[in-house]
């Protein structure tokens, strides 16, 4: 399992364990909703999860380190 994730996957990691939707995500980091969405595609596949709730096990069990730096928005 890959646990190397981008600063904005990270990001994006954050906020989804903060249950941002979709929308919420995008609109916070100025991404459309779309790049979210790939993003977490590409998140999923690298920790081998396929929910949000198998993505917050995975980010407490600290099979993950997601930092707490915070991604400019552009």
């Amino acid at each position: 399992m890959s646990d190397t994730l981008t600063p904005v996957e990270q990001e994006i990691v954050r906020c989804t364990l903060s249950r941002f939707t979709c929308q919420q995500v995008a609109h916070q980091l100025r991404l459309s909703e779309g790049t979210v969405q790939a993003h977490l595609r590409s998140i999923y596949s690298k920790l081998g999860v396929t929910s949000p709730l198998e993505l917050l096990l995975c980010v407490y069990s600290g099979a993950v380190k997601v930092t707490e730096e915070k991604v400019a928005a552009a």
